[in-house]
């Protein structure tokens, strides 16, 4: 009698961890792509896709499932096969703003890879892509700000104005950014850009009232920015697009002198507003 209680005792906790394991098979599962995808992805077959969705029409909605990826549309994206990726963009739209494990979306992928054709292919055919924030609030548009693309910067901006507002977890905004890579021509070509923009979008781009003074999360100005790693020009840049000149003389010039340059700037004729 006690050998039977045993093995129904047995019996039943064994039962309980295989219910608890179940989930967790499932969902490694759903972790493994098809290696038949894979490969299709990878050579940018679109024939193979086709015949492995014919063969099963859940292939791609299984992926879908799980919240962070590498989808068939990433891997197309990092190898620039731009039919391809337009294919699953059509069959699997969500897949464009999805991340994989690494944090990155698809037009993140392509971005690091180079792959600038598909880049504009992925543009045209959602603008919102530009803003979908990876690991740490990085949008593709921030990363082309720190790598200093100025062709892909002016199509970002031109096809999504808004992506410009978009800030990182540590409350960095794209000129941020800019200024912390030292890439100083596109941090001029946003603020070209921001004046150009002001008279039609009105406050949303209003330079002086919001970009200017924008700080991240460590309390940090451009100004602050720019001082710190001795970046005159771009102190002028700042000043010359109808910033107060003297907070020159209250702030900048200060926290030159702290940071030890030697160097003073010397302004052009300036209007004070």
């Amino acid at each position: 009698m006690a050998i039977k209680v045993v093995v129904l005792l047995l019996i039943f906790i064994f039962s309980i961890l295989l219910l608890q394991l179940l989930p967790y098979k499932k969902e490694k599962k759903f972790m493994e792509m098809d290696p038949r995808l894979r490969e299709a992805a990878e050579t940018g077959n679109i024939d193979a896709l086709h015949v492995l969705i014919g063969d099963d029409p859940y292939i791609l909605e299984r992926i879908d499932q799980v919240p962070f990826i590498q989808t068939p549309l990433h891997i197309a994206a990092d190898k620039g096969h731009v039919s391809f990726a337009m294919e699953m963009m059509n069959l699997k739209p969500s897949f464009a703003k999805k991340l994989n494990p690494n944090g990155f979306s698809p037009m993140h992928m392509a971005l690091r890879t180079e792959q600038t054709k598909l880049v504009l292919r992925l543009l045209k055919t959602d603008k919102d892509l530009v803003r979908v924030k990876g690991w740490e609030g990085m949008t593709p548009f921030h990363y082309v700000v720190t790598t200093g693309n100025s062709r892909l910067l002016v199509n970002f901006l031109e096809a999504c104005p808004e992506c410009i507002e978009d800030v990182t977890v540590r409350d960095e905004t794209a000129l941020h950014l800019a200024l912390k890579q030292d890439q100083i021509e596109a941090f001029s070509l946003l603020i070209g850009w921001l004046q150009r923009t002001r008279q039609t979008h009105g406050s949303v781009f209003s330079f002086e009232k919001k970009m200017a003074n924008w700080k991240d999360d460590q309390d940090n100005t451009l100004l602050h920015i720019a001082a710190k790693k001795n970046q005159h020009e771009v102190c002028a840049i700042l000043f010359q697009k109808s910033l107060l000149i003297n907070y020159y003389w209250m702030f900048c010039f200060p926290l030159m002198m702290h940071a030890g340059t030697k160097t003073v700037v010397r302004f052009p004729t300036l209007v004070t507003r």
